[in-house]
């Protein structure tokens, strides 16, 4: 077992010497790709300039996350007692706000259909991802 460590080092140290005399010493590049990859902080904007923006949901605004036998529903109001309530993810939540009907379309106008990956609001109601 000694032996195969002590082949497995030099054989090491036989690479990093060969690639070594091959292509240089990779300090410099690598510091010329820190240097490259640090911004420039004086180009940034004074954080004091910075307007605030209201999130779109504001902080305990009550939405919970309701599961029920792997099924999730999101509301304004506590869970029903059968339902498990769960933490939202601020990082992976985006909250929209949807109307609660869907708007009425001009007369004698062909109906607006939304476009591929949006939300559609169904006449009863619910909502869905369109195709």
């Amino acid at each position: 077992m000694r032996i195969f460590l002590i082949l497995f080092t030099l054989s090491a140290i036989a690479i990093v010497g060969l690639f070594s005399l091959v292509h240089g010493d990779p300090r410099p590049q690598l510091e010329a790709t820190y240097w490259r990859a640090k911004p420039d902080v004086s180009r940034l904007p004074d954080p004091r300039d910075v307007i605030p923006i209201e999130p779109a949901q504001p902080e305990g605004a009550g939405i919970h996350k309701c599961v029920k036998r792997g099924k999730i529903s999101y509301t304004d109001q506590p869970c029903p007692a059968d339902h498990d309530q769960r933490a939202l993810d601020p990082e992976r939540s985006k909250i929209v706000t949807l109307p609660a009907q869907k708007p009425a379309a001009p007369a004698g106008a062909p109906a607006a259909r939304p476009a591929p990956g949006g939300i559609d609001i169904a006449d009863d109601g619910s909502i869905r991802r369109t195709h």
